[in-house]
C-alpha cells in the first residue's frame, strides 16, 4: 500500500507541474460561477412538481420563465467561447509564473483575442449553415483544444524573437509595439486553425476533431443494445474523458440521445444513468460530499462539502469536481471511476431481477435524489435503490479522503518551503 501511495504522490506532483493540465483545471475553476448559474436556472425551469410548473409559467405572464431561459441560453450557448477566454488566460498566467517573468496584461489580452479568432476559424464560422451550437457547451473539447494549442503556439512564436521589432523611438506606445509584433503570430495561428478546419471538412466530412470522435463513438456504440455492455462502456468512457478535463457527457451526448433515450427500450437508458448512476452528477459526487461530511478531518474540506451540498442535491457537481479538485487528481481516479460502475451494476441487477420496476418515464437530470428515483420507476423501490447506491458510493470514497487530506498537507508544506526559498533570494 505504501508503494502505491508513493506512486500516486509522484504522479500528482508531476501533474501539478504541467502547464497544460494546470490551465485546464484553473480554467474550469474560473467557469464554476457561470456553470452553477446556468444549471440552477435549468433546475428552476424543470423542477418536476406540477403545481410549481403552473405557478412559474403563469407568474408575471410567463416572464419569469423567459428570464430563466435567457440565463440558461446565455451560459449554455456561449459556454465554449467563455472557456476559450478562461483557458487562454490561465495558460498565460501559469506559463509566466513558471518562467519567472511578468509581461503585463497586454500580452494576455492579445492572446485571448487570437485564441477566440482561431476558435471561430476552426468552427467554420464563414459558412451559411453555421450553427451557434458550435459555441455551446457541446463543443467544450474543441474550445480546450484550440485555446491550449493556440496559447502554446503564441508562446513559442513570441519567445523565438523572430518577430520582435527594433525600437526606433523611445516615446512609442508599448501597447502599440506589442500589437504590431503580434500581427504575424496572429496570422500564423488563426491561419493554421482555419486550414485544420478545411482538412477535417475535405478529408472526413466533419468540421472538427470532436465531430470525428463523435462519429467514431456513434459507430462503436450505435449497434449496441440497451444492455449491460453498452452501459458499462458508456459509464467508463464518460468518466475516463471527464478525468482528463474533457466533458464526457457532452462528447457522448449525441450518441446517448440518439440510441439510449427511450426508457422502455431496455434496462440501460439516459434516464437510468442520470437517476441511479450519477447521484449528485458526474462521478456520483453526492456520495463524495456525504463521505466528506462524515469522515473528513480538515475543517476546510468539510466547509467545501457544505458549500457544494445544495448544488449536488440537484446533480450539479462542478463545485466538487474542480474545487477539491477531482479532475486530473490521481488520488481520486479509482473511486471516480469505480463508484459510477458500482452504481450501474447494482441498478442493473436490481431491475433485471425484478426487485425494482423497469423505468416508466423520463426524468430531468436536475431532479433531486429520491424524488427522481420514485418518478423514474413509479415506485418507492426506486428511491430505496438510490439510497443503497448512495451508501455503497460513500463506502468506496471513504478511504481515499484520508489520502487526499495527507496530500493536501504535503502540498501546503511544499508551497510554504518554496515561498521561504523565494524570500531568501
Amino acid at each position: 500500500m505504501e508503494k502505491v501511495k508513493k506512486i500516486i504522490i509522484r504522479v500528482t506532483d508531476k501533474l501539478e507541474e504541467s502547464c497544460v493540465l494546470g490551465a485546464i483545471r484553473q480554467a474550469m475553476i474560473m467557469m464554476i460561477p457561470l456553470l452553477v448559474v446556468g444549471y440552477m436556472s435549468a433546475m428552476f425551469l424543470n423542477l418536476p412538481i406540477p403545481a410549481y410548473q403552473t405557478f412559474i409559467t403563469t407568474l408575471f405572464g410567463g416572464r419569469v420563465t423567459e428570464v430563466l431561459q435567457c440565463v440558461y441560453s446565455t451560459v449554455n450557448d456561449f459556454f465554449s467561447v467563455f472557456l476559450v477566454v478562461a483557458t487562454s488566460v490561465s495558460y498565460s498566467i501559469i506559463k509566466q509564473k513558471k518562467q519567472g517573468i511578468y509581461e503585463g496584461t497586454g500580452n494576455i489580452i492579445i492572446l485571448v483575442i487570437i485564441s477566440l479568432a482561431a476558435f471561430a476559424g476552426y468552427s467554420g464560422i464563414q459558412y451559411d449553415d453555421f450553427s451557434i451550437t458550435k459555441f455551446s457547451n457541446m463543443y467544450a473539447f474543441s474550445a480546450l483544444l484550440v485555446s491550449l494549442v493556440s496559447s502554446e503556439m503564441y508562446c513559442v512564436l513570441k519567445n523565438s524573437g523572430l518577430f520582435r521589432l527594433k525600437k526606433q523611438r523611445t516615446n512609442t506606445d508599448s501597447v502599440y509595439e506589442e500589437a504590431i509584433e503580434e500581427i504575424i503570430p496572429a496570422v500564423i495561428i488563426v491561419g493554421c486553425f482555419s486550414l485544420l478546419h478545411q482538412f477535417f471538412r475535405v478529408c472526413f466530412g466533419v468540421d472538427s476533431l470532436q465531430e470525428l470522435m463523435e462519429r467514431m463513438f456513434n459507430y462503436i456504440l450505435g449497434p449496441l443494445q440497451n444492455g449491460l455492455g453498452a452501459g458499462l462502456i458508456i459509464v467508463m468512457l464518460t468518466h475516463g474523458l471527464w478525468f482528463f478535463g474533457i466533458h464526457g457527457h457532452n462528447m457522448l451526448d449525441t450518441v446517448i440521445k440518439q440510441h439510449f433515450a427511450d426508457v422502455t427500450a431496455g434496462i440501460f437508458s439516459k434516464t437510468m444513468q442520470d437517476v441511479f448512476v450519477l447521484l449528485g452528477g458526474t462521478g456520483a459526487m453526492l456520495c463524495l460530499v456525504v463521505a466528506l461530511l462524515l469522515f473528513a478531518k480538515k475543517k476546510g474540506t468539510r466547509n467545501l462539502a457544505w458549500m457544494a451540498a445544495p448544488t449536488v442535491v440537484f446533480n450539479i457537481s462542478e463545485i466538487v469536481l474542480f474545487g477539491i479538485p477531482i479532475i486530473l487528481n490521481p488520488i481520486f481516479v479509482v473511486p471516480f471511476m469505480l463508484v459510477p460502475l458500482a452504481n450501474f451494476l447494482i441498478t442493473y441487477a436490481a431491475i433485471y431481477s425484478g426487485l425494482v420496476p423497469h423505468l416508466v418515464s423520463e426524468v430531468n437530470w436536475t431532479t433531486p435524489i429520491f424524488l427522481s428515483g420514485y418518478q423514474a420507476t413509479g415506485s418507492w423501490a426506486g428511491a430505496i435503490l438510490q439510497m443503497v447506491c448512495l451508501a455503497v458510493g460513500v463506502c468506496i470514497y471513504m478511504p481515499f479522503i484520508r489520502l487526499y487530506e495527507e496530500q493536501s498537507v504535503r502540498k501546503m508544506e511544499r508551497d510554504l518551503k518554496l515561498l521561504v526559498q523565494e524570500m531568501q533570494r
